[in-house]
């Protein structure tokens, strides 16, 4: 997949997400998934980022893997830069510090 089709898609994701209460369809249907608020660790804009997520308390919990690709996403680097974020869950939403996890918690 192209930059730009992956581009569209996330497009396409965040506006089905928004308007379905965060339901989607397609392959991501029964994926738990969230919207992602970063700040552009070069642009200092926003950008939003569909993410398969995992619960761990009142935590939430996404995985930097990018797509089995070799190189950190784009909002890894956003989030180390400016690690101050908004989430969206279903039709909630609220600001969050990022923290990354180390040694035995990474694992």
């Amino acid at each position: 997949m192209s930059n730009e089709q992956r581009r569209q898609l996330h497009l396409d994701v965040i506006a089905e997400f928004r308007a379905n209460a965060g339901k989607v369809g397609g392959q991501f249907a029964n994926i738990p998934l969230l919207l992602l608020i970063t700040t552009g660790a070069r642009t200092g804009e926003p950008r939003t980022w569909p993410l398969a997520y995992q619960r761990d308390g009142d935590r939430v919990v996404v995985y930097a893997a990018n797509g089995g690709r070799p190189n950190r996403p784009g909002w890894y680097h956003n989030l180390t830069a400016h690690p101050e974020a908004v989430v969206e869950v279903g039709t909630e939403s609220w600001p969050l510090v990022a923290s990354f996890a180390e040694g035995d918690e990474q694992q």
